[in-house]
């Protein structure tokens, strides 16, 4: 059967008779259908659409794309390789690739650079990073994309993903559909722009701002930054080189080695290898005194621009991110390098003088070298007191006293060399470099912990202190039913709160307080530490400050420095919480003993607490709680750790219904260098003195467990008859011994002695 069917057609209200059987007006209709659905499929949103923000939001920070969580195609031009992409695992297993596209519609040039994700965790397809399973998974995904193969250097690609976003930093994450090539496109240019359109000094707070209203356009571009000058090189263990760029007026960007790699020297891009098994990435970057030193100006520095969070002060900041080792222009002319800098004394009173010195070299000669102060942060006028050389490259300089109490003192340098090329540390405005003159000396732990630099760290880092004059409460110890770290607490108020370390340390127990004079401030791991503090106990058995309860937790959930930095090291606690999370790392199939905690219920995120301490084993997080448990109280010290504000609670006691078993042992007891023997089942201690000892004042050498004991170590005792030692724990419980000492007899008192041998005469024995 035949008939006449009219279809419309969907440009210009045009129609169209056509005479078919029905069994082909069927065929037909299938394939108009899905055609329809196939190109409704792919519609493609344009990469400058998806990284658009208003200049009124980039005003305020906000910087989220439109399109956050929407899924998208999207078409633009590969210009990084997926096999050179730096982070793609460790240890032999990928965990997940990235490349990026820029867009390759006409118009404006800004917004149109995008970074694309293979990563099955990130889409619920994987098992997260690390190991055979994940790398099974990014197989698996890549298989199906073809990202590899279609996502090579210069190629248009079309591909399906869902618009995320990673520490501010906007990212397409693929889906499992086929990726689509179009054809192939010339070699990506460099967009030149300047550091202070991206990142900007603030003399005010000596912060590096970052720039959204003139920055954000470039976020995921291949941008290109001419004649910048190498400054904060280092290396750290891993052989990597961490270092930053600057101009003239000290606005500054970091230059992140961990994109490409080419630069992260760890051999982590795993995913693709050449046919000898050797890893994809042909070279690494190793910065030498022609190429990147402190000082160094350069011809240009490339790379794409990204968007990371400091997790130590909660701020967003762009980096500049080289793809290729030519990203790295060659060096203009090579300064003085000057390293070393330090003062003495580093707590200075108002009417001392201080002496700078600063090491400085050069490839040819330096001529001088000179140092320039100003009193007062807010002080722009600085004072050039010169240099002298000492001894070989050591040039040492003297600020004058500053007169007037509480002064603080900014303080750089500038080295010329003999062609007059100039190099200023760490920049001629003196950023997070100047220290405070105080006529009260370091008289509590917020003088040292409430002082610091716009890095969170304190204006004392690095500085052996001598006049210190600090009493404190010892609140965690490295005991074995205690946390394993050692703080202390002068109060309740913020910034009372300190981690000692050092051997002279390891002995001291919870309720001690102790009277430091000096010691040496680090931050370790971003957490300021006393390290080998020459101090005194003044007594025992002291009552324990109360864990503060009224912290805000969500402030410190969402890692708030300025908010969270004051409590550092201090005890806190939070009443009636719900387990949110018995392990929060396990979307990435990691279980390191963490368990998070929010004072509701139906909190998604919670605070995390680590199993850190000696008494909560491995395993607690998942063996003994429960997810949406309540429990009445936990408590723990503050600190910061692997990008998160976390508290440790100092032993199972710390955590409602669960209790640590103190131990009370006497574990050492000497004399003078005489050991007594400890029976630990009868509680008794023995010890025997040379002869003549006089006992009736002598004062023992005690290593023990638990709080507190009396009498307490190296004080005299008459042992002319046995002394009673108590052992106190934590719960206020004791266990006493009683410790003996007896004298040997000598030789004189033998020869003096009346003796009586029995049996007289006697053939065998007496």
């Amino acid at each position: 059967m035949f008939d006449w069917f009219k279809v419309y057609l969907p440009f210009k209200n045009q129609s169209l008779f056509i005479f078919l059987s029905m069994r082909k007006i069927i065929l037909l209709f299938s394939i108009l259908m899905a055609s329809v659905g196939f190109t409704k499929a792919q519609i493609v949103t344009r990469i400058d659409s998806i990284q658009y923000i208003s200049p009124s939001d980039l005003a305020t920070g906000n910087d989220l794309s439109y399109k956050n969580g929407d899924t998208v195609w999207v078409v633009g031009k590969c210009i990084f390789e997926p096999c050179f992409y730096a982070q793609s695992g460790s240890a032999g297993y990928p965990s997940r690739l990235a490349s990026i596209l820029i867009d390759t519609a006409s118009g404006s040039a800004d917004f149109k650079g995008l970074q694309v994700m293979l990563d099955p965790s990130a889409i619920g397809l994987g098992t997260g990073t690390g190991g055979a399973a994940a790398a099974n998974d990014v197989v698996n995904l890549n298989n199906t994309v073809g990202f590899v193969n279609n996502f090579s250097l210069n190629t248009i690609v079309k591909c399906k993903g869902i618009v995320s976003n990673f520490n501010g930093n906007t990212q397409l994450v693929l889906l499992p559909v086929a990726a689509i090539p179009i054809g192939v496109s010339a070699s990506q240019a460099a967009i030149v722009t300047t550091i202070d359109s991206l990142m900007l000094y603030n003399s005010g707070t000596s912060t590096q701002d970052i720039q959204y209203t003139t920055g954000e356009r470039y976020e995921g571009q291949y941008i290109q930054i001419n004649f910048p000058t190498v400054t904060n090189v280092s290396t750290t263990t891993a052989n990597r080189y961490r270092w930053e760029i600057k101009d003239a007026a000290g606005n500054q960007i970091v230059v992140q080695d961990n994109f490409s790699g080419n630069f992260t020297n760890t051999n982590y891009d795993q995913f693709c290898n050449n046919n000898n098994g050797t890893s994809y990435t042909p070279t690494t970057f190793p910065p030498t005194p022609n190429n990147v030193i402190n000082g160094t100006v350069l011809s240009y520095v490339r790379g794409i621009l990204l968007q990371n969070l400091n997790t130590t002060t909660g701020l967003k900041y762009y980096s500049l991110a080289p793809l290729q080792l030519n990203d790295i222009g060659n060096p203009t002319y090579a300064p003085p390098v000057v390293t070393g800098v330090y003062v003495n004394p580093g707590n200075p009173t108002a009417s001392q003088t201080v002496d700078v010195y600063a090491n400085a070299v050069d490839d040819s000669s330096v001529t001088t070298v000179e140092c320039f102060y100003a009193f007062g942060l807010s002080n722009s006028t600085f004072t050039n007191i010169g240099m002298a050389l000492q001894t070989g490259a050591t040039y040492k300089g003297t600020i004058p006293a500053t007169v007037t109490d509480s002064t603080y003192v900014k303080y750089y340098i500038k080295a010329t060399d003999n062609h007059g090329h100039v190099t200023y540390y760490p920049d001629n405005q003196a950023t997070n470099s100047y220290y405070l003159a105080i006529n009260s000396g370091v008289y509590s732990i917020r003088t040292i912990q409430g002082r610091m630099y716009s890095s969170g760290k304190s204006i004392y880092a690095g500085d052996s202190i001598a006049n210190i004059n600090v009493d404190g409460i010892v609140t965690a110890t490295t005991q074995n039913d205690d946390l394993g770290m050692i703080t202390i607490q002068d109060g309740t108020s913020p910034f009372s709160g300190i981690v000692l370390d050092g051997a002279s340390v390891a002995g001291l127990h919870r309720g001690e307080k102790i009277h430091i004079t000096s010691a040496k401030v680090n931050e370790k791991f971003n957490i300021t530490t006393l390290s080998n503090p020459v101090f005194t106990i003044v007594s025992n058995n002291n009552t324990l400050p109360m864990p503060i309860t009224t912290v805000n937790i969500d402030s410190l959930i969402a890692n708030k420095h300025s908010y969270a930095e004051p409590f550092e090291s201090m005890l806190i606690g939070y009443n009636n919480v719900a387990v949110i999370d018995t392990n929060p790392d396990f979307s990435t199939a990691k279980n390191f003993g963490e368990f998070s905690i929010h004072t509701t219920s139906s909190a998604t995120t919670g605070l995390r607490c680590d199993d850190y301490s000696n008494n909560i084993l491995f395993g607690f997080n998942t063996d003994s709680l429960l997810k949406q448990q309540t429990l009445c109280y936990v408590n723990g010290i503050l600190t910061f750790a692997f990008g998160n504000w976390k508290m440790y609670p100092r032993n199972l006691s710390d955590i409602c219904g669960f209790t640590t078993n103190y131990q009370k042992i006497i574990s050492a007891f000497s004399v003078t260098g005489n050991t007594g023997f400890i029976n630990q089942t009868a509680n008794t201690i023995a010890i025997t003195m040379p002869a003549g000892t006089v006992v009736t004042a002598l004062s023992p050498t005690i290593q023990f467990i638990g709080q507190s004991i009396s009498p307490a170590p190296n004080t005299a005792q008459d042992f002319t008859n046995p002394v009673t030692y108590t052992v106190t724990d934590a719960n206020n419980t004791t266990r006493a011994y009683v410790v003996t000492i007896d004298v040997s007899i000598g030789m004189n008192e033998i020869k003096n002695a009346t003796m009586a041998i029995y049996p007289n005469p006697a053939k065998q024995s007496v």
